[in-house]
């Protein structure tokens, strides 16, 4: 299985529970997670997505850490299972 099942299952799920899966493309800061999913009732969650059985990068890694201590949600995701686990 590729990345882009992986991604196309979080777009699908966050549209159906009525919210806005958002690619981040920003070439002056890398590391970012690669998607911002914005859900009702203001609930607010960066998903880096992965092909099965990959992780994120160190530089990755770092800028999550940055984001979750700001008191955002970070997830790293790399299985159908995983995105359909986000919304539990």
């Amino acid at each position: 299985m590729r990345e882009i099942k992986v991604e196309n299952r979080l777009k699908q799920r966050t549209e159906a529970a009525g919210g806005m899966c958002i690619k981040l493309v920003v070439l002056a800061l890398g590391g970012l997670p690669d998607r911002l999913v914005l859900l009702p009732k203001g609930k607010i969650m960066f998903v880096e997505l992965k092909a099965p059985a990959k992780g994120p990068t160190p530089l990755q890694v770092y800028m999550h850490g940055k984001i979750r201590a700001l008191g955002f949600e970070v997830h790293v995701v790399n299985t159908l299972e995983g995105v359909d686990a986000l919304f539990t």
